[in-house]
């Protein structure tokens, strides 16, 4: 058994450097078909989509987005300068 945690830090950075928004995943599971690293990476930047949401928009807003709205607003703002940059946690690859 591996005792080294393992998983992902996603973080939204601006075209300026500056950090956005950061979400983690940690969990074990994955579903069938994916590794645990890939499932933890797509969660990571699930997340990172609706932090970023509450980080840069009024709770009112914020609340009234939906996931996959939150998911193409995160690619509009990727196309427009800012990256997600993710991090694996315990890898050894």
């Amino acid at each position: 058994m591996n005792e080294t945690p393992q998983g992902v830090v996603a973080v939204l950075v601006a075209d300026d450097g500056r950090e956005i928004a950061n979400a983690t995943d940690f969990h074990a599971g994955a579903p069938g078909g994916f590794k645990q690293q890939e499932a933890q990476r797509i969660r990571a930047s699930r997340m990172l989509a609706l932090k970023t949401m509450r980080e840069l928009a009024s709770p009112l807003l914020s609340n009234s987005i939906e996931e996959h709205q939150a998911d193409a607003i995160l690619r509009k703002m990727c196309e427009r300068g800012c990256k997600v940059v993710i991090v694996p946690v315990g890898y050894d690859d």
